[in-house]
């Protein structure tokens, strides 16, 4: 059975545990996916998630750039929904309010991962970068909002790092893509 890439929850959850599992490199990666992957600012993950999807073996980079803005998306998708059920069971008010500021970035976030995507089959690269770059800084300030009062500590830190990861991965294979004119 081949992996979906959109809302899965055993994807999400492997691409949320890839930097917590050791993945021998090398052999068996198809040469574009390293290529296109060596572009990338986390060149190691870019290889281990472009993996988890069957099809990437024999995609073009226009396909790798519309997969790894997928996972992204993916991985928000998770992680929203991860904060939802963190709300329900925290009791401190701030830490609440910190939650739902950060199930609403990303919620933007994603939307804008998915306009991303859209972009992407008309060629629009700039919108992309615009688009990526948006859903990064919405991740940012969810991490910032838990830094507003001394005491607190982010709920989120890894996750968010993971989705910025991600996103930058994404942002990287369109702008190479871009670069080619393909």
């Amino acid at each position: 059975m081949a992996i979906c890439l959109t809302l899965v929850p055993d994807q999400a959850w492997a691409v949320s545990n890839l930097l917590s599992v050791d993945h021998p490199g090398g052999g068996g990666i198809p040469d574009l996916i390293k290529e296109t992957c060596q572009h990338a600012v986390y060149t190691d993950l870019c290889i281990q998630t472009m993996e988890l999807e069957p099809d990437s073996a024999k995609s073009d980079i226009k396909s790798l750039a519309s997969i790894a803005l997928k996972i992204a998306a993916s991985n928000g998708t998770y992680i929203s929904d991860y904060i939802r059920r963190l709300i329900q069971t925290t009791a401190d008010p701030y830490l609440q309010q910190c939650l739902t500021d950060c199930s609403e970035n990303y919620i933007d976030a994603i939307d804008q991962l998915e306009d991303s995507i859209s972009a992407l089959e008309s060629r629009g690269y700039s919108d992309i970068n615009h688009w990526v770059t948006g859903a990064m800084n919405e991740i940012e300030s969810c991490e910032e909002g838990f830094k507003e009062v001394p005491g607190h500590t982010s709920l989120l830190s890894d996750k968010n790092a993971l989705f910025t990861k991600l996103c930058s991965n994404a942002l990287a294979i369109a702008n190479y893509l871009a670069g080619r004119r393909e």
